[in-house]
């Protein structure tokens, strides 16, 4: 889903629900402040709000981890890095609740010494035998516990066991890092980022027989991994095979490119067309792109579908193609709607989203109506250009009923609720339900009338309401509810005023008018 919030804010929600998992494993914990309302303050910035809302939560009972990590989320991205340490090292119980504050404090100790060796802050400090900094190995030593002291409490766990393996390899412990790197991958056989990891700490120690073998059962396990394949480099690197080097560092720049649902293999001419793609798209020049995208659309093989598809990931279509390139995608059967869905459920790009939608209800897509009933309790902003509703509406499915008017009365439950993980203004909620109840009007039933009746005493949903009441039954006494809105000059919304005039009648049409003066 689009972004809507600060890169901060996103950092701390993304930290706090990487162990949400854990903390509600362990205990229900009392608060006078839920954490889904401190979240949503966060969303819209209010971090002094929020902060002072979790202190109340941690007066009340010191016990609480869920706050208690959050504000020191806060605390630290604030500035206050070992503060943020000690708030968590308060919290710690000596059993195992204690995981999700351990792993804070080891992340942070992590973080603060990586820090300090970057900027060499600490360059006056006197040097052990590695060079290192003592602050920086203090740091890392602190880190170091702390992860240890998670896997006690969760020794199969693959997170304290990478960051320990981090931690080690920052040190300059090669032996040592390989051991926990060593122990990844014999829980995880089939994660290749352990073998990647393994790999690149067996190139540290000069043992390039054993990185290779490693290397090369991590490509095994995924041919594209170009963490791998980039490890595999250095390898060669390393053994001075230039030449190889070169060709593994082309093939995992173009895999970093491809994501894996699209399904273009690397070769000679693949990676000359990427590297075309690629110059063409960062300069912006049309022209270019043009010129890579004609034979696409002339050529209906299944490769280029692929192309276009990635064109239309990367945002590389020329504007004034972009119909005819979806006009001729939409044309390559079931090829193009997989691709079309693998799209829709990985974008973070709501403008390509609602394309994709749009597209997949035209062509009745399988997994269309699941997909939509996803999103449209997420489609909370004004100006959305998602407009799920409408494409439940278009879809014509009246499976969707139930969904449109859960959506107009609003009444989702706290727990669906933060399963969204983004929180939207009352701007945003009324202008889903205002889209839910025009929705609605496509769907001639008994139930959908009761539901929309029920809803004209709410002031913000009356004139949308009753707009939908009119197409549904042609009752004048709809319509005159929304002429004294509009002539009350409370209404005026380009939304309704096209959905009037959908609806066929000359008065409707003229109120139409009338709104948009």
């Amino acid at each position: 889903m689009l972004k809507h919030n600060s890169a901060i804010t996103r950092w701390l929600i993304y930290s706090f629900t990487h162990l949400f998992f854990l903390l509600h494993g362990n205990s229900v914990q009392a608060q006078n402040h839920p954490i889904q309302d401190i979240l949503a303050l966060l969303e819209r910035g209010q971090f002094a709000s929020a902060s002072h809302l979790l202190q109340a939560n941690l007066q009340m009972n010191p016990s609480d981890s869920e706050s208690r990590i959050l504000l020191g989320s806060i605390m630290e991205h604030s500035g206050m890095r070992m503060e943020a340490i000690r708030l968590w090292q308060q919290g710690l119980q000596n059993n195992a609740s204690d995981y999700p504050l351990l792993m804070s404090i080891g992340e942070s100790y992590l973080h603060e010494a990586e820090l300090r060796m970057q900027e060499g802050s600490a360059s006056n400090s006197l040097l052990p035998a590695n060079g290192m900094p003592w602050e920086c190995m203090m740091l890392l030593d602190s880190a170091i516990a702390s992860f240890q002291q998670a896997t006690l409490y969760y020794p199969h766990e693959a997170e304290p066991l990478y960051q320990l393996a981090n931690a080690y390899q920052l040190k300059s412990d090669y032996q040592q890092a390989l051991y926990y790197a060593e122990l990844l991958a014999r829980i995880y056989p089939t994660d290749e980022k352990n073998h990647t990891l393994m790999g690149l700490l067996l190139i540290q120690l000069e043992d390039y027989e054993r990185a290779y073998t490693t290397l090369q059962q991590a490509i095994s396990l995924n041919p594209t991994y170009t963490p791998a394949l980039k490890a595999m480099a250095e390898l060669m690197i390393a053994q001075d095979c230039t030449e190889e080097a070169g060709q593994l560092m082309q093939k995992a720049a173009f895999h970093d490119f491809v994501p894996s649902f699209i399904h273009l293999p690397f070769h000679e001419k693949n990676y000359r067309l990427y590297s075309q793609l690629i110059a063409a798209n960062s300069n912006e020049n049309e022209e270019e792109l043009r010129n890579l995208l004609m034979p696409f659309l002339e050529d209906k093989s299944n490769e280029t579908t692929q192309w276009i598809a990635l064109m239309f990931w990367h945002q590389a279509v020329p504007a004034d193609l972009d119909e005819i390139a979806w006009d001729e995608f939409t044309t390559r059967g079931m090829e193009a709607q997989r691709l079309m869905m693998e799209m829709a459920q990985r974008t973070d790009n709501w403008i390509l989203l609602g394309r994709l939608c749009r597209k997949m209800v035209q062509l009745q897509t399988p997994g269309i109506f699941e997909l939509l009933t996803e999103l449209l309790p997420k489609d909370k902003v004004i100006d959305s250009p998602l407009r799920i509703a409408y494409c439940m509406a278009s879809l014509g499915n009246e499976l969707s009923i139930p969904y449109l008017i859960r959506e107009l009365q609003d009444v989702y439950s706290k727990e669906e609720q933060e399963e969204w993980t983004y929180h939207f203004s009352h701007e945003g909620h009324q202008a889903a339900r205002q889209r839910a109840a025009l929705a609605l009007a496509y769907f001639d039933s008994p139930i959908v009338i009761a539901a929309l009746q029920k809803q004209l005493s709410s002031d913000e949903l009356k004139p949308y309401c009753a707009a939908a009441l009119y197409k549904l039954t042609l009752e004048e006494r709809y319509l005159d509810i929304v002429r004294q809105s509009v002539a009350s000059g409370l209404l005026k919304d380009a939304e309704i005023a096209q959905f009037l005039r959908l609806v066929g009648s000359k008065e409707a049409e003229r109120i139409a008018d009338m709104m948009m003066e």
